[in-house]
């Protein structure tokens, strides 16, 4: 299995391995060989004072180096479990058999033989884990989806595509589309899923003490609603912060710290939210507006679903998109009850159909100008940071000072932090087919997905 899986050798290794140690070819001999370049002499002092690019290029060669040995070991541990040699010890499962012989958790042990078994079905997977391409995240994204035995079948035929996205997308939108294919791979489960959710809803509180803990749970799309809320509350409380220290500090606001927490200040958004409604008991016919975001197909099949009619198969459609503006998933049904009822608002066009375009006449993104860059994504699109909700910025990729235009596909979501310090640092950010890209002054790419050896 070994031979089959392979390692790729980076470009800046010496070919020739010693005969003894296994000889040219050997897969475990180059890794070995590899390992051995990339950790001689001291590597570590003085790390942190690298240049940037070349500081994350020696940070992720042993990423790589991380990834691959992975690779070996997932072949490892499927051809123990094809052979059932860990039968041979006692063990009664290959869990238990990883479990004893790594001395680790059994959760752990559980994943690291279903990314075995994932890999081994996936040849195309297993190719970009051995090169190194493929993170330790992805591989277990694609072994939860293994572990769902009503789409497990499709897996091996949806092989290059999802590898593909793996590869080339930010961590968090390949969660998002792992969960679109899931959509497309076990419709019906989804349906259940969604269902489940709902019947399921709830709120538990519990006291601690002095304090006390309450926990809400519900379908996802009534949970986006339900943090939009609470998110909105939390920025006038920020708000509040902020004007109280600036009054209290004056020029020297800036330097000193907030009355209050994050955590601190989404508790009392809720606070305040409940102390609205402490006047009455009525409900309420207001319905906060949801944006979901579907194809044409998706939404035809929930009102056929909606109304008793079989569904239409699409094949080919393998990523099925149904979620709100912030990845939340939706049931197809749900979205055409929506989009029956009014629910559904279409803001990202003028009155004629055309998209948005206030070329030069305006410089600010205000509006539906700002809510058509948020369809895009409304978190901060700057890689590792999630920030969101009614602070987020909108800001030029090509400044206005350049002549760039406020059009939507000329403008990237970004928290105030990450907004300064595009500036402050000369950053340029860019987005195409696989997502949002950040370059520093000198041109090298901040953190990119994909890595030359």
């Amino acid at each position: 299995m070994l031979g089959v899986v392979g390692v790729d050798v980076d470009e800046d290794v010496d070919e020739d391995v010693d005969d003894e140690a296994g000889g040219v070819g050997d897969p475990a001999a180059e890794l070995a060989a590899e390992i051995a370049a990339a950790l001689s002499g001291d590597v570590v002092s003085g790390f942190g004072y690298l240049p940037a690019s070349e500081r994350d290029r020696l940070w992720m060669r042993v990423e790589r180096l991380r990834r691959k040995l992975g690779a070996v070991q997932a072949a490892l541990t499927f051809e123990g479990v094809r052979a059932e040699a860990y039968v041979t010890d006692g063990h009664r499962s290959p869990t238990a058999w990883i479990t004893a012989v790594g001395n680790s958790d059994a959760g752990t042990a559980s994943v690291i033989v279903r990314k075995a078994r994932v890999l081994a079905l996936m040849p195309h997977l297993a190719a970009a884990s051995a090169a190194g391409d493929v993170g330790e995240d992805q591989l277990r994204c694609l072994a939860r989806l293994y572990g769902n035995t009503r789409c497990r079948p499709f897996l091996a035929e949806s092989d290059e595509l999802l590898t593909g996205h793996a590869v080339a997308l930010a961590y968090v939108e390949f969660v998002q589309v792992c969960q679109r294919w899931l959509g497309w791979a076990d419709p019906d489960g989804s349906h259940r899923d969604h269902i489940e959710s709902r019947e399921k809803r709830g709120v538990s509180f519990r006291r601690h003490g002095a304090g006390f803990e309450m926990r809400i749970r519900g379908d996802a799309e009534s949970g986006d609603v339900i943090n939009e809320i609470i998110a909105a509350h939390a920025q006038a409380e920020y708000l509040t912060d902020v004007a109280r220290r600036e009054a209290e500090h004056g020029d020297r606001a800036d330097t000193q710290p907030l009355a209050r927490t994050a955590a601190q200040r989404g508790y009392d958004a809720v606070h305040t939210i409940c102390l609205k409604a402490a006047g009455t008991n009525q409900s309420t016919d207001r319905e906060p507006l949801v944006i979901i975001h579907t194809t044409e197909h998706v939404l035809s099949n929930g009102i056929r679903a909606l109304f008793g009619q079989p569904t239409v198969d699409d094949p080919s459609e393998r990523m099925r998109l149904c979620e709100t503006s912030s990845g939340a998933p939706v049931d197809p049904v749900h979205a055409a009850v929506a989009a029956l009822i009014g629910r559904v608002q279409h803001i990202v066009s003028d009155p004629n159909g055309l998209p948005i375009k206030l070329g030069r006449k305006s410089r600010l993104f205000v509006g539906a100008a700002r809510q058509a860059v948020l369809l895009m994504g409304d978190r901060c699109d700057r890689l590792g940071c999630h920030v969101r909700g009614p602070s987020i910025q909108i800001d030029h990729l090509n400044p206005w000072t350049m002549n760039g235009m406020t059009d939507p596909d000329n403008a990237g979501p970004a928290c105030g932090s990450h907004n300064r310090d595009k500036h402050a640092y000369k950053i340029t950010t860019r987005r195409d087919a696989t997502g949002w890209h950040h370059y520093r002054a000198d041109g090298t790419e901040i953190a990119p997905r994909t890595w030359t050896p």
